[in-house]
């Protein structure tokens, strides 16, 4: 597979709502794919505690994707919820796809990335990723980054808070395969000393530590530039 995305090496000042903007644009890239991709599975439902800050949110995407014939789903539904709440899940990525790319556009103009906001992109990037890795011994889901700076730190980080689940694998021949894969990759991180060489990364372990690290910026009190 040929360079996926290069992404430019930048100030690590450059975050937005606490993501960089190298990792703002991954989530949205991912949840547009899956977006496609989901809405073609026999059930999207995608379901929440019915708090406040959830009914805002799905009533929020529910707008983005506007009301039709075809579901029974309305604000009025939404609000009305008192134990769980509910929206479609590929209806949610495709908004939180645009709604990234917003903030990367123009996060002056655009609100912050709110907590509850977090919670949701980081349980639609899980589900994303554990679809793809429970096909991943039928499909290759790697991606392949040159070996700039900003990726092999991003990379990094990736490989890192993916070893423990790749440590837990209860598939002998997956768990070997994974741990060269990483292996691997660190050789290239620790050798390379220019963007001719390549990192063979599987989407679902980016789409899991971007997943980890807005589950994290959810729990803050509060996000900003």
């Amino acid at each position: 597979m040929p360079p996926w995305r290069a992404m430019e090496d930048k100030a690590v000042e450059n975050v937005i709502d606490g993501l960089s903007s190298e990792e703002l644009s991954l989530i949205a890239e991912f949840l547009e794919d899956a977006s496609a991709e989901f809405a073609d599975h026999g059930c999207n439902d995608f379901i929440l505690p019915a708090t406040d800050e959830n009914k805002a949110v799905f009533v929020a995407v529910l707008q983005h994707h506007g009301e039709d014939d075809a579901n029974q789903l309305s604000v009025k539904e939404i609000m009305a919820a008192t134990d769980e709440v509910f929206i479609y899940d590929d209806w949610a990525m495709h908004y939180f796809s645009e709604r990234c790319e917003k903030r990367l556009k123009n996060s002056k103009a655009t609100p912050a990335l709110t907590r509850a906001e977090f919670d949701v992109i980081g349980a639609l990037l899980e589900s994303a990723a554990q679809w793809h890795e429970e096909y991943s011994g039928e499909v290759c889901y790697d991606l392949t980054f040159p070996a700039t700076e900003a990726n092999k730190a991003l990379m990094t980080g990736v490989i890192k808070s993916n070893l423990p689940l790749i440590e837990n694998q209860a598939d002998a021949d997956h768990k070997r395969a994974a741990e060269e894969k990483a292996a691997a990759a660190m050789r290239v991180i620790a050798e390379s000393k220019g963007e001719e060489a390549e990192l063979d990364i599987p989407d679902f372990w980016i789409m899991r530590h971007l997943a980890s690290k807005c589950k994290k910026l959810s729990t803050k009190s509060s996000t900003r530039e």
